[in-house]
């Protein structure tokens, strides 16, 4: 099953004056340059990729990339600012969005966008926010969701530590072998998982819950592992005393964060 879009990669003519192009609309380099012939900015979870093509080949309109920014008309003034010309002011789509276009220097046509609302009363973002954070840190279960390659789902509580847009799961003792655990093997077949985090009481008004959701890796050595469990070791006690150095950490790479409800912990 398709789940997104990983990168999207364009060609280009001239490498330098591409990088500058993108660079000045706010595009974080992560790879290559002005002398590459392949340069990678990261977009969120994934990437926008420039490969340099000799000057023979030539393209005509292909489509369009749509990017989702914080805020289009500040992105639109900087954009000015920066003395590039996008095609016509921000406005308002009948399809949800307030947007405009703009062109790369090598006739690609990019669209800036931002949805006008969601339906969903839910908030949604590529990482947690300090509120969602303290909300998690203040948890001490959570439920990891995972699915094998068929989608068969499975879903049990787990223990954490988050740290920045990773979160940690360690595999404690356990009188069965490791590889043997549905999770690791779910993972294994399909890396895509969720975890969520709640607070339930009786009275309604107190509820909330934070959801992750990602692509799950499972390190078996080095210094990641080694520090995340040590992370977990402060976080629980417990786990002082069992013999986990050796035992496989899954790491949640955060690629969005839903949250519902009162994070905030009542009085």
């Amino acid at each position: 099953m398709i789940e997104s879009i990983s990168a999207v990669t364009l060609a280009t003519h001239d490498m330098a004056r591409a990088v500058s192009f993108y660079r000045a609309l706010g595009f974080v380099t992560i790879a290559g340059g002005e002398t590459a012939d392949f340069t990678s900015f990261r977009i969120g979870a994934g990437y926008l990729n420039l490969i340099e093509a000799p000057l023979e080949r030539r393209w005509a309109w292909w489509g369009r990339v749509i990017f989702h920014v914080a805020n289009v008309d500040a992105l639109y003034a900087h954009a000015l600012a920066a003395g590039l010309q996008p095609q016509a002011p921000p406005r308002d789509a009948p399809w949800g969005e307030r947007f405009f276009h703009l062109s790369d220097p090598d006739g690609h046509e990019l669209s800036f966008a931002r949805p006008l609302s969601r339906p969903e009363s839910t908030v949604q973002r590529p990482l947690p926010s300090q509120s969602e954070r303290r909300f998690l840190e203040q948890r001490r279960v959570a439920h990891l969701a995972t699915a094998d390659r068929a989608g068969e789902p499975h879903l049990m509580p787990v223990c954490f530590a988050l740290t920045g847009a990773t979160l940690y799961i360690t595999v404690d003792e356990k009188p069965k072998r490791r590889n043997g655990l549905k999770r690791l093997r779910n993972i294994a077949e399909n890396p895509s998982v969720a975890v969520t985090a709640d607070r339930y009481d009786e009275d309604w008004t107190k509820l909330g819950w934070v959801m992750l959701r990602g692509r799950a890796e499972i390190l078996t050595q080095g210094v990641e592992h080694d520090e995340a469990q040590e992370r977990l070791r402060v976080r629980y006690p417990q786990l002082r005393a069992m013999a986990i150095a050796e035992l496989p950490v899954i790491a949640l790479r955060i690629a969005r964060v839903t949250s519902w409800g009162r994070l905030a912990e009542p009085a």
